[in-house]
């Protein structure tokens, strides 16, 4: 993870890339910055080889772009660490952490985290801080009842989110008609605080957040 931590006395802000293909990047940058201007010093002694110059055109005209472009289309799939970073070194998240304290929920709720069942008793922070566990192909899962439950999982850099409301009654969170979807952010997915909002929101019998619709599911 590469990040720079800005700030003044009032506040601080957290601007940060991670992903699991930051080192191949970085590399890939550095070598195309270290060979290319050597291979242009050189271009006089090239041999008059056609296919040798295309295959050297295609390297560096194609193959570097397409290889930057696979490793950072995939960048968003690391928001939970970013996520996380923001929460330990911001002043304005810790505060957050604090109020979370003393949100009450009520409810005996199991929380089911990529098909580990949590122990505990259940807060508001440790709720907080599961949904920070969820990865690129994990789940959570917060349940009252074997079916009552509202779930979410990561898609597409976000999170969709669904509910069950007892027997047949499956629901697809969308978002409201805001004008808040766009290409970027397509009606099904939703941002951590969003999706934390919105367990939060189950947790506490506090009504459904103003940013989702629920449809219903014909499974």
């Amino acid at each position: 993870m590469l990040g720079i931590l800005t700030g003044d006395s009032r506040s601080s802000q957290l601007k940060a890339r991670a992903g699991s293909d930051l080192n191949g990047t970085i590399w890939v940058t550095f070598l195309t910055i270290m060979i290319l201007p050597i291979l242009i010093s050189q271009a006089d002694k090239w041999p008059q080889n056609i296919q040798q110059l295309v295959l050297v055109g295609l390297v560096f005209g194609l193959g570097v772009p397409l290889t930057l472009w696979m490793a950072s289309k995939d960048k968003r799939e690391a928001e939970p660490l970013v996520k996380f970073m923001r929460d330990v070194l911001t002043p304005e998240r810790k505060a957050s952490r604090k109020a979370r304290q003393s949100v009450s929920i009520s409810k005996k709720l199991k929380i089911d985290l990529s098909g580990d069942v949590l122990k505990g008793r259940m807060t508001a922070n440790r709720l907080h801080d599961s949904l920070l566990d969820v990865g690129p192909h994990g789940f959570l899962i917060l349940s009252a009842a074997p079916d009552v439950y509202i779930q979410t999982a990561f898609k597409n850099g976000g999170y969709v989110i669904e509910e069950r409301k007892g027997g047949s009654m499956h629901f697809e969170a969308l978002r409201a008609d805001d004008g808040t979807a766009s290409e970027s952010i397509p009606h099904n997915i939703f941002t951590f605080d969003e999706v934390y909002q919105t367990l939060l929101a189950f947790a506490t019998d506090a009504p459904t957040p103003d940013f989702l619709r629920w449809q219903r599911m014909y499974l």
